[in-house]
């Protein structure tokens, strides 16, 4: 993001967002990371991330875990499955 303001208004609202969708879908392939040679981004880093987790847990706080999966290169589960 070029704009740091608009960057931090788009993150903020993204607690907000999560907590009003009827499904929220973690979508966590393992791949390169775009920018830093030898990481990898999956489903670990997405967890470790804190607007990552924040999202979730706004999901899961309004609408309960029923709802919530987790998408990898392989596969789509439920939340509970894969904790």
């Amino acid at each position: 993001q070029k704009h740091p303001t608009i960057q931090r208004l788009a993150i903020n609202s993204l607690p907000i967002y999560a907590s009003s969708v009827n499904a929220f879908v973690v979508v966590a392939p393992t791949v390169p990371h775009f920018n830093q040679q030898g990481r990898v981004c999956d489903v670990e880093s997405y967890r470790r991330r804190a607007w990552c987790r924040a999202e979730v847990l706004s999901h899961i706080l309004r609408c309960g875990t029923s709802m919530v999966y987790v998408a990898t290169e392989r596969d789509i589960n439920p939340v509970s499955d894969t904790s």
